[in-house]
C-alpha cells in the first residue's frame, strides 16, 4: 500500500489478530497485516495530503516514543499501539501526553495527536482489530490533566524488595543478577528524576561513584549533558550491579551502557526504553519511568514544600512546569537528592 509517506512495507512481523480477550496473538500474521494495511487505508481515506502527513506522523511519533527508537512503517507503529492490549495501550498513552506536556508542547497540539490514536483506533475496531480509545479523551487523558505516579512507599517496598534480592540471592543465578539491575535502574530513576531516555543512555564512562560528591553525567533532552549527584544507595546499588554483571557477563567497555540484558541472546545488550518501561509498570506493578519521576518531585514538595528544589532535581527551566508534577497543587539539585535519599548534608 502506497501513501504520500512513502508506502508500507510487506515485511512479515509479528501477528495482530485480535483475540477474543482483546489481546493480540501471534497467529495468522501475513493476513492480519493485510488487514491493518486496509484498516490504516481506510483511516487516512478522504483526508487532505497535509492531514494524512500530520496523522501518521502523530502514529510514527507515538510508536517511536514507546520503543525507544525509529519506527517508518505505519503498520509496525500501529502494531505498538494495538500488541499488547487496550489497557496496556490506554497506559502508554498516558505516559505519551504526559512527556509531551513535559516538552511544553501545546495543549492543542497534545489533543490532536491523541485524537488521531482515538480516530484510528475506532477504525481498526470496524475491522475487527482495536477496540474503543474513547477514554483517552476523559479527565484522565486530558492534555490539562496531571500525571501521577506511584505512592512513595510502593517504591521505596519494591526497592527493600530487589535489594534484599540481589543480596541474598545466588550470585551465580540469572534472577539475581536481574535484581541487581533492577534495582540499581529504580534506586537511580528515583532519587534522580531521570528520564528512561537518559538512564538507558547511560554509559560507564559517565559514572562517577567515588569521592565525597559522587555523580553521573547524563545526555538529557536536546542532547545535552547534565551533572547529576548521586546518593549514596545509588552508589552501592550501582557497584554492586557492576560486580555482578562482570562476574556472569564478563569485563565491559568503558563506553558500553550501564543497564543491559542479562539472559539468552539479549545478554550484554543494551535495554531498549520501552522495555524498561515494561519491566517497571508490568513486572513490579510500579509505573512506566515517567511516573517515578512524578513520585520523585511528589515526594520532595511534601518533604521541603519548595518548589525550587523541584525544579532543580527535574531540570525544568520553568518552574511551572515542576509544578504541573505535584500530585498536591522549591535550591540545588544536591540539596534535592539528598532530601529524596533521605541523607544528611554535607
Amino acid at each position: 500500500m502506497q501513501n504520500c509517506e512513502g508506502g508500507m512495507s510487506n515485511k512479515p512481523t509479528m501477528a495482530v489478530a485480535v483475540t477474543s480477550g482483546g489481546a493480540l496473538s501471534a497467529d495468522h500474521a501475513d493476513i492480519a497485516r493485510q488487514q491493518m494495511e486496509a484498516a490504516i487505508k481506510a483511516w487516512l481515506s478522504g483526508k487532505s495530503e497535509h492531514t494524512i502527513r500530520a496523522s501518521l506522523g502523530d502514529l510514527r511519533l507515538f510508536a517511536t516514543f514507546v520503543r525507544g527508537e525509529d519506527i517508518e512503517d505505519p503498520v509496525d507503529a500501529a502494531i505498538v499501539l494495538f500488541e499488547d492490549g487496550q489497557l496496556a495501550a490506554e497506559a502508554a498513552i498516558a505516559d505519551w501526553r504526559a512527556d509531551m506536556r513535559e516538552s511544553d508542547h501545546q495543549p492543542t497540539s497534545i489533543a490532536r495527536r491523541i485524537a488521531s490514536l482515538r480516530s484510528l483506533a475506532n477504525t481498526m475496531k470496524r475491522f475487527g482489530l482495536g477496540w474503543d480509545l474513547s477514554d483517552v479523551r476523559g479527565p484522565s487523558y486530558s492534555p490539562y490533566a496531571r500525571a501521577t505516579g506511584p505512592g512513595a512507599d510502593a517504591v521505596k517496598a519494591k526497592l527493600d524488595e530487589l535489594g534484599q534480592l540481589a543480596v541474598d540471592g545466588d550470585a551465580g543465578h540469572w534472577k539475581t543478577l536481574i535484581a541487581a539491575r533492577d534495582y540499581a535502574m529504580l534506586v537511580v530513576l528515583y532519587h534522580t528524576g531521570m528520564r528512561r531516555s537518559s538512564l538507558v543512555g547511560l554509559t560507564w564512562d559517565e559514572m562517577h561513584l567515588g569521592g565525597s560528591r559522587p555523580y553521573v553525567r547524563a545526555v538529557v533532552k536536546g542532547g545535552k549533558t547534565r551533572r547529576m549527584p548521586l546518593s549514596r544507595q545509588c552508589v552501592e546499588a550501582l557497584q554492586q550491579w557492576r560486580r555482578l554483571r562482570v562476574s556472569q557477563l564478563g569485563r565491559y567497555a568503558k563506553r558500553d551502557r550501564v543497564f543491559c540484558g542479562v539472559i539468552g541472546t539479549k545478554a550484554g545488550e543494551t535495554l531498549t526504553a520501552d522495555s524498561v518501561y515494561k519491566r517497571l509498570k508490568y513486572s513490579y506493578g510500579l509505573s512506566g519511568p515517567h511516573g517515578i519521576r512524578h513520585t520523585t518531585a511528589t515526594t520532595i514538595f511534601e518533604k521541603t514544600g519548595n518548589l525550587r528544589h523541584v525544579q532543580s532535581i527535574l531540570g525544568h527551566r520553568n518552574a511551572a512546569t515542576s509544578q504541573s508534577y505535584m500530585d498536591e497543587q522549591g535550591h540545588s539539585t544536591d540539596e534535592a537528592m539528598r532530601v529524596i535519599a533521605e541523607e544528611e548534608p554535607l
